[in-house]
């Protein structure tokens, strides 16, 4: 997880899956750190383990939103990074 705000990784999790578990155990890692507030916007592509009832539960019990980018569009990006490629 990246705050958007200053570049900073505030959360991260490995495993040899990319299942819901994953995210939601960095997610949970930032929560811990103290570097999230309730009214996070947490942005992401469509991938399963983003849109999961796992993880949107794991946001909604820290009263924060997720944001989805549109389907197919390599443009939908918040970092600006992915513009600077194109």
């Amino acid at each position: 997880m990246i705050d958007l705000h200053n570049r900073e990784v505030i959360g991260h999790a490995m495993a040899e899956h990319m299942r819901a578990e994953l995210v939601r155990d960095a997610l949970a890692l930032a929560v811990r750190r103290g570097l999230t507030s309730d009214d996070v916007i947490f942005h992401a592509d469509r991938g399963t383990q983003y849109t999961s009832g796992l993880f949107r539960s794991a946001l909604a019990g820290h009263g924060m939103r997720l944001s989805v980018g549109r389907t197919g569009s390599c443009f939908d990006c918040e970092t600006g990074s992915c513009h600077q490629a194109a």
